[in-house]
């Protein structure tokens, strides 16, 4: 990831109304500094997990899936943006939809190649 587009990125998560329980970066070994960004802005809901080997991007997701702490994850890559609001409006879908899964196609283009 980039470091400026990680910046904004960071700037954006700060300014949230409705913060998630975490916002978990994982570092796979890139050598764009964005990890030392992540080191300087930890906070309660900031955190950051580097790989002990440079695996992938495929590996990091996953042991970041498994490293989460919620009952809902989310996986973005950095250079994605969302307006202030965007947790709040999200957590008002799944209560409203009665739904266990929520995704954009993006993940069901996924799913169907891993499952």
């Amino acid at each position: 990831m980039k470091k400026k587009i990680l910046n904004v990125l960071l700037n954006q998560i700060k300014r949230l109304k409705i913060r998630p329980l975490q916002f978990l970066f994982v570092d796979d070994h890139s050598t764009d500094g964005g990890a030392a960004l992540i080191e300087a802005n930890r906070d309660n809901a900031v955190a950051l997990l580097s790989m002990k080997e440079k695996t992938g991007k495929k590996e990091a997701v996953y042991k970041g899936v498994i490293k989460a702490k919620t009952s809902y994850i989310l996986c973005w890559d950095a250079d994605i943006s969302f307006s202030i609001d965007y947790f709040k409006e999200l957590s008002t879908k799944p209560k409203k939809a009665s739904c266990h899964f929520t995704c954009t196609s993006y993940v069901l283009r996924y799913l169907r190649l891993v499952f």
